[in-house]
């Protein structure tokens, strides 16, 4: 007799897996152009689908900027545009990249950053043509899904006689090659040479391939070489900020963003403001307009001439000596030259930091961080004088020193100094500068090292990214875990399981790989090495880590725990050695993917470092 089962019948996980993929993505449509004047387009153009115009002369379209890369809550700027387009009815709009926020591998996250972005954007009554920027494809996973779900990635039409041409600046990065990659530079070639009768040929891109350098410059330069002689337009995005040059007499636009992030000030020339952009084709002339909601301006509102001699303004120098007998002292040069039409002025501060943590526009890095965490809240540093003001007339320069002095022992946290520069009675520059880690010596990275782990983190879900780590670090990374009583002991109970000691060796830039170890998500690991130092002293130190970290010297904390940091702006903070061996413990938490640290120490030439410290310590 057979026997019928009563269980239900349950799905493969593998098919299961593939449906919930499937759940989580957005149908994004297609430009077809099957109706009114339109281009003649291949299958599966990324974009909404809208009626062409029917008019076959005179035509106008648009071109709006980044919406992501920050500015999570600018939707309303990049709606005010959407609308105010629908108003001015160009022939179609056209958008260089950063869609959506993206950086991610999960197909869940980009459903929902795509359904985020499709909400707004099909606002337009026209035409939208989207291509691709390093937020919408920053990783295979994001490029299949681009493939997949959205359409090409790069591609090309005519419209009215004129050519369009739509690049990946992302291309190159699959296969290693510069940016534009050979598979669509064999295309473009091919793409030019038949188009060499267009009355204009617009090329759109993400990234200004232009402004780069090496191979990447020498692939566009080869693409000007293709375009030699014919009329062109450029167009790209990125840098969230307004600028437009010419290249053999042809000109190209970097355009601001339409919603990202970008820090508005004035004046217009420094092109820090939201806006899109309308193209109108008259015959062979091409007019351009960079429009603000509720303004317009002429396309060469912000020319690249004024913002490079912005650019010479203010130079700072640093001419410091290596510390001596644990005292160090040198100078900040501000070097000042007006090439400018007006007047500005100059102010500069310095801060000598107290131990409160600081959130500062680094103009050194181009990141928002706080460098000056410190443990004792002290410092040595002196400074002589603290501020100037200074008008500086056209034509003129001018040069100014600030003093400075600190002893090692207690150099963190270091100074900074406040800019602002004022043009036209309006802010130009506004910026902060550290000045002490970038002036002392070479940083060596420790690269020896014992790991154990993973130890519990006590939270599900990834930590908040609004820089208040405080309000997320959980008690099981505050207490006091078995590891920082007694680094001594071979294995210690980690959850419902057994943890022991290995050996890890960073790689050359000094990271310490915990994910390639432990895996990820919610746990903590610690890294163990020894420091041997032939008599007592203070050696500075750089840290990064990814989630947070804490430093412990001899067993004691030297370093509080801090939220993400990385090598663009590391923690700096001040070792205390006895002579002999010391035992540096790092402990490192991990919410989501990416886990590991890095420790370097500066000065650190006669200093013995080692996995394993004397017998007895080494567990």
């Amino acid at each position: 007799m057979s026997r019928v089962s009563s269980r239900p019948n349950r799905l493969p996980a593998a098919t299961l897996l593939m449906l919930l993929c499937v759940a989580a993505t957005v149908a994004v449509g297609h430009v077809t152009g099957s109706t009114g004047a339109s281009p003649r387009l291949p299958l599966r153009v990324a974009g909404i689908d809208r009626p062409f115009p029917q008019d076959g002369s005179k035509f106008t379209f648009a071109v709006v900027g980044d919406k992501t890369g920050g500015g999570l809550h600018n939707w309303p700027i990049f709606d005010r545009a959407i609308d105010e387009l629908n108003h001015l009815r160009p022939d179609f709009t056209i958008m260089v990249g950063d869609l959506i926020q993206g950086n991610t591998q999960d197909v869940a996250q980009m459903g929902a950053d795509w359904e985020e972005f499709l909400e707004h954007a099909e606002r337009t009554e026209v035409p939208f043509f989207f291509l691709p920027g390093n937020h919408d494809i920053s990783n295979k996973a994001m490029y299949d899904y681009w493939d997949e779900h959205v359409g090409r990635t790069y591609t090309s039409f005519d419209y009215k006689a004129c050519h369009f041409v739509l690049l990946n600046t992302e291309e190159g990065w699959r296969a290693g090659e510069p940016q534009l990659g050979s598979a669509q530079m064999a295309w473009l070639r091919e793409d030019i040479e038949e188009h060499r009768d267009a009355p204009h040929i617009f090329v759109f891109m993400h990234r200004p391939v232009w402004d780069r350098s090496g191979e990447d410059l020498a692939q566009w330069e080869t693409v000007e070489s293709w375009l030699e002689g014919l009329p062109y337009t450029v167009f790209a995005g990125h840098y969230h900020g307004l600028s437009v040059e010419r290249r053999h007499d042809r000109r190209y636009f970097v355009l601001s963003a339409t919603g990202a992030e970008l820090a508005p000030r004035g004046p217009r020339q420094a092109g820090a403001f939201h806006h899109y952009t309308t193209v109108t084709v008259d015959g062979a002339d091409a007019h351009v307009a960079i429009i603000e909601p509720g303004s317009v301006h002429p396309y060469d509102v912000a020319p690249r001439e004024f913002q490079e001699k912005a650019a010479k303004l203010l130079r700072t120098e640093r001419r410091f000596s290596p510390p001596s007998a644990g005292e160090g002292r040198g100078e900040l040069v501000l070097h000042m030259s007006n090439e400018l039409d007006q007047p500005v002025s100059i102010r500069a501060e310095v801060v000598v930091a107290d131990g409160t943590p600081r959130w500062a526009n680094n103009r050194t890095t181009g990141y928002w961080h706080d460098p000056y965490v410190d443990a004792s809240g002290s410092t040595s540093w002196a400074v002589t004088p603290r501020e100037i003001s200074h008008v500086l007339q056209p034509g003129t320069s001018d040069e100014f020193a600030f003093r400075l002095s600190y002893a090692l022992q207690s150099v963190t946290p270091f100074p900074y100094c406040r800019y602002t520069v004022h043009y036209g009675n309006k802010v130009l520059q506004e910026w902060e500068e550290d000045i002490g880690p970038l002036a002392l010596q070479e940083f060596v990275p420790i690269q020896e090292w014992q790991v154990v782990g993973p130890f519990d983190l006590g939270i599900r879900g990834p930590m908040p990214t609004d820089g208040k780590w405080e309000h997320a670090l959980t008690p099981e990374f505050l207490q006091t875990a078995e590891p920082e009583k007694d680094w001594t002991q071979s294995r210690y109970r980690a959850g419902g399981h057994s943890a022991e000691w290995q050996p890890a060796t960073a790689s050359d830039g000094g990271r310490g790989d915990l994910e390639g170890i432990y895996g990820s998500d919610n746990v903590i690991a610690y890294g163990l090495c020894y420091a041997y130092s032939p008599d007592d002293r203070h050696v500075l130190a750089a840290a990064w880590g990814d989630d947070a970290l804490r430093v412990l010297v001899n067993g004691e904390p030297v370093f509080p725990y801090v939220g993400y940091t990385d090598r663009f702006h590391p923690y700096y903070f001040v070792l205390p050695l006895k002579s002999g061996w010391n035992p540096i413990l790092v402990k490192c938490p991990d919410s989501y993917k990416a886990w590991g640290y890095t420790l370097r120490l500066a000065d650190a030439g006669d200093l013995r470092l080692a996995a394993a410290g004397p017998e007895g310590e080494s567990p």
